[in-house]
């Protein structure tokens, strides 16, 4: 039988879609070393960086696209062995787009 889990409502996500031209990677997670969960969101237009603490959270970075620009597919968190977080998506106002990096 499974243990169980906590369920926690981070944040709502609006302005996206499913499929070849829309967000496919909406969340993803990394731990800190004191074992916080370290969680990049995203929509077409926003990326959220949140620390998850006993259930609330700490917004670590908001990005929001330049006109003409969306984030698109393939966000990615990271957190080194100096509990840096890094932050990693495609945004694009058409073909090419541009991979992004992001330290704090």
């Amino acid at each position: 039988m499974p243990g169980s889990f906590q369920i926690t409502d981070l944040v709502d996500v609006s302005d996206f879609s499913i499929g070849f031209d829309g967000a496919r990677n909406l969340a993803t997670v990394d731990l800190d070393s004191s074992g916080r969960s370290i969680v990049a969101i995203q929509s077409r237009s926003q990326l959220l960086v949140l620390r998850v603490l006993d259930g609330s959270t700490e917004t670590l970075a908001d990005f929001r696209t330049a006109a003409g620009t969306e984030f698109k597919q393939q966000t990615d968190v990271a957190v080194d062995d100096q509990d840096r977080v890094h932050v990693v998506w495609w945004q694009s106002g058409g073909v090419p787009g541009t991979v992004c990096h992001a330290l704090n």
